[in-house]
Formats: C-alpha cells, structure tokens, sequence
C-alpha cells in the first residue's frame, strides 16, 4: 500500500509540476546573461577562483551589485563558474534544477499544511489536488519562469523556509513594493 501511494505521489508531482516546469522554463536555456548577470557572472572577479574561498565567501562590497552580502549567492556563481566558466547554459539549467526543486517542495508543504486535523475536514480529500494545482500554477508563472540568472538568489532564498527554517532576514525595498526574503 504504501509503494503505492510513493508511486502514485511521484506520478503525480512529475506529471502536474515537473513537467509543466521543464516545458515552461526550457526555452530560457540558451538565452544571453541580461541585468544583473553582467555585474554579477561577468565582471565578477571573486567567482572565478573557487579554492579562494575567503575571497569567494567575503566578496569586497561594490556599490549593490546582486552579489554583495550574500556569500552563499556568489559560492554558487563560483562553483557554476568553475565547470561552466562564461557557458551561459550551464547556469540556466542550474537555475532550472533549483525552481523544479522548489516546486517539488511547495506541492510536499502545501499537502503538509492541508492535512493537520482541523484543515482535514475541508481539505484533506482534496489536499493532494490543491497542492498540485498551488505547485503547478507556481512553477508556470511568468514571474518564477525568468531568465535573469542572478535571479538565483531569490530562488534559493525561497528553498529556506521550505526545507526546514527561514534563513534570510525580512527587508522592505520600498513602500510600494512587497517584502522579500534576502539572502
């Protein structure tokens, strides 16, 4: 019973979230390094040695680039420059790896969240349902589906709360737009 109820659940996260991700975000993966990858990927100079690690983890401030105070960003940016180099490929399909985990994950939670005993009653027959439809409107959006590959931030900033803690700190940008998690 229960290797059926695994296989039923694979099934369905690969047909309902994985697959419409992958159809959804392949099309990116030839495209160019655009905004924030320039100053992020290209003239970074802290990715492109990877046993520096003081220089990778505690890149010099400079002036807001994406990378700034977020070491394990620019660990990442090393370790895909390390076997991509300026391959811009290679970065996207990380990028795409990540989201697809991050789906994978939003649909285990939501179906989590749905199921306690009070949310049962309402939810649980429907549980599995709504997280797919929650994961695969998410994985689909144009919002998630950029090509900006610095953009990684945000998604592995969004993997945090998912897999067990929160490990940003909450910032307001401005009053007109939304809080973010930053890394």
């Amino acid at each position: 019973m229960a290797k059926q109820t695994i296989a039923k659940t694979a099934r369905q996260i690969t047909l309902n979230v994985v697959a419409p991700g992958l159809t959804a975000n392949w099309g990116s993966a030839d495209g160019p390094f655009v905004l924030d990858d320039l100053e992020s990927i290209v003239e970074n100079s802290t990715i492109r040695d990877l046993g520096d690690w003081r220089r990778v983890l505690f890149p010099p401030n400079r002036s807001g680039t994406t990378v700034d105070g977020r070491p394990w960003l620019n660990l990442s940016l090393a370790v895909k420059y390390h076997f991509h180099r300026l391959q811009v490929s290679g970065y996207h399909y990380f990028n795409i790896a990540l989201h697809l985990t991050n789906a994978v994950l939003l649909w285990l939670l939501t179906r989590e969240v749905l199921r306690p005993l009070r949310l049962s009653q309402f939810f649980g027959p429907h549980a599995r349902l709504l997280a797919t439809c929650i994961a695969g409107l998410w994985i689909v959006h144009p919002l998630t589906t950029a090509a900006i590959l610095a953009a990684r931030r945000d998604r592995q900033s969004a993997v945090r709360p998912l897999v067990p803690q929160q490990g940003g700190r909450w910032e307001a940008n401005t009053p007109d737009q939304p809080r973010r998690c930053a890394s």
